[in-house]
Parts: structure tokens; C-alpha cells; sequence
């Protein structure tokens, strides 16, 4: 496999950008699958063979929408990256909005805040 996966972004789903040499992964765009659950395990797997092969994840999110299925898997995902940074996995999340959107901006902090895990939130 290359060191770097891209899934495409449509009008409904995020380009995704996987970088397995140094674990980390670019969501970009809007997020509304059909079927989130499948849309993102290709993220899934990149986040455990980070894990196993580098100790190493970072994932940096830039949305501008994503809707209610695809907040139930980024609350996995952060759980997920929670357990591993509490097995000392260095995990990050990076979460990217516009200033002026208030609603990702309280959206990160509402899916972030009080977990076990660095992330940064970045408003610009």
C-alpha cells in the first residue's frame, strides 16, 4: 500500500487524506454519507495501523456541515483515540473552523471537551 490513501470528496461526503508515514489524516469539506458507518472505516483502519506500526495518530478536521450519523462516528473515532492515548498512543485531533461559524466552532468543542486526549481548536 502507498504511504498516502485520498478518498474524494463528493457533494455529500469529505475528502479524506491518509498519511501513513506520519499518521496523519485531513478531513475535509461536508459530511453527509449515506451510510457513515462504512464511508468512514477506511479512517478507522488508518487510525489502528497508525497505532501498531508508528504509535502515532493525528487527525485534523476542517468541516464545513456534517450531519447527525456522521457526529455518532466522530464520537467513536474520539473515544477510540481516547482508549489509545490513555495506553500511551500519541493521539491528536486538530479541529479547524471559520471564525464567524459558531455552530462547528461549539460543535468541536461539544465533541472534544472532557475527553482524555490533545486536541486543539483552531478558529480562524
Amino acid at each position: 500500500m502507498d504511504n498516502i490513501e485520498t478518498i474524494r470528496k463528493t457533494k455529500i461526503t469529505p475528502e479524506i487524506r491518509m498519511d501513513y508515514q506520519t499518521g496523519i489524516a485531513t478531513i475535509n469539506g461536508e459530511s453527509c454519507p449515506n451510510n457513515a458507518p462504512e464511508f468512514y472505516k477506511p479512517l478507522f483502519a488508518f487510525i489502528e495501523r497508525c497505532v501498531e506500526s508508528i504509535n502515532k495518530v493525528e487527525l485534523n478536521f476542517d468541516l464545513s456541515y456534517f450531519n447527525t450519523s456522521s457526529g455518532k462516528i466522530f464520537v467513536q473515532m474520539f473515544d477510540k483515540l481516547e482508549a489509545h492515548s490513555l495506553n500511551g498512543i500519541d493521539c491528536n485531533v486538530i479541529w479547524c473552523c471559520d471564525i464567524r461559524d459558531e455552530d462547528m466552532l461549539e460543535a468541536g468543542e461539544d465533541l472534544l471537551t472532557g475527553l482524555k486526549l490533545d486536541y486543539t481548536i483552531v478558529s480562524s
